[in-house]
């Protein structure tokens, strides 16, 4: 049976299912949150500012069951999470929310590393997501949610000005801190005392790239900065690229007129536009059978061309296995 893993961004409306899939992870530890960790986790996910993304599932019969999410805040100075609700490390008590009442005696140092932060004190850094959730339900731990919801959120942050992402864990956390390196986080060097020695990762976001599918052989740099949206006029891109503001797979691209290959990246003004080109193959069978190419043709023109790119990505990485660490979720 086919399955579709998708990732979307997150309202009101799912927090009932969020809560169900924290509440999942927590059983599968033999833990049995009551009703004020509840209150806690549904404040923090309708709080200001919070950054919402969940995976769904999607079987044969178009039946979809929320089975993932990550929750992100605006970043605090120093060891900081989130705006107003980010005292403590998300770590500790396994539902991304502190006891900061059960240890107020105990930290009262002000001199203590991150001890302002824990309390929610600082000040907000400007740029800065903190990743203070992340869970999976334990029937589909293992199979790539955990990294795709990682990866989900940082492609979600871009928009809203996130240009870095924070997370602490614990220093023990081997699972935790194999899905954060697998995905690219880097320790800090920053660590301080979370009931246990704790860990700082930190990212440096990038533009999620969004796929530009056209029937043509091929495109110049020139003609995608205007069909991608990237510029309005053909003057506009002329000075983007003399500015060397212009890069193709990374490298600064001056020439207007550089023929694009399949699956190029082109990056300007903050946006990434990966070129897709038609499969030489399929066009080919499309010859050999006229009608079944009209109704493939059709069936593309209606879909969404971002929506159904992602849904097969995802289902990739559904079923990638490296990823092993997808239970660490419920540290997070």
């Amino acid at each position: 049976m086919r399955f579709v893993l998708e990732l979307r961004i997150g309202t009101a409306q799912d927090a009932d299912d969020a809560v169900a899939v924290w509440r999942a992870a927590q059983g599968a530890r033999g833990r049995r949150p009551n009703g004020a960790r509840v209150a806690r986790v549904l404040d923090k996910l309708s709080a200001r500012g919070a950054l919402l993304v969940v995976a769904e599932l999607e079987d044969a019969d178009a039946v979809a069951q929320v089975v993932g999410f990550a929750l992100g805040e605006p970043g605090r100075v120093g060891a900081g999470a989130g705006a107003g609700h980010g005292r403590g490390d998300p770590n500790r008590d396994g539902d991304g929310c502190s006891n900061s009442d059960r240890n107020r005696n105990r930290n009262s140092d002000p001199n203590r590393d991150g001890y302002r932060d824990r309390d929610g004190d600082s000040e907000l850094e400007p740029g800065l997501l903190h990743l203070s959730m992340l869970f999976v339900l334990p029937a589909h731990q293992r199979r790539g949610v955990g990294s795709a919801l990682l990866e989900g959120i940082a492609d979600a942050a871009w928009l809203p000005g996130y240009r870095r992402l924070q997370v602490w864990t614990r220093a023990d956390n081997t699972d935790a801190r194999g899905l954060y390196e697998a995905c690219g986080l880097e320790l800090s060097g920053r660590e301080q005392d979370l009931d246990g020695p704790a860990v700082q990762y930190v990212a440096e976001l990038e533009p999620p790239v969004r796929d530009l599918l056209i029937r043509s052989d091929g495109l110049r740099l020139g003609q995608l900065l205007k069909l991608a949206g990237l510029v309005e006029t053909g003057a506009q891109g002329k000075e983007l690229l003399a500015a060397g503001l212009v890069q193709v797979d990374g490298e600064v691209e001056l020439r207007r007129g550089r023929q694009l290959t399949d699956g190029e990246v082109v990056t300007a003004r903050d946006q990434s536009v990966r070129l897709v080109l038609p499969d030489p193959d399929a066009a080919h069978a499309d010859h050999a059978d006229p009608d079944h190419a009209d109704a493939d043709h059709a069936d593309a023109d209606r879909a969404h061309p971002d929506r159904a790119n992602e849904d097969h990505d995802h289902a990739d990485r559904a079923h990638e296995d490296h990823d092993h660490p997808d239970h660490t979720h419920q540290h997070l």
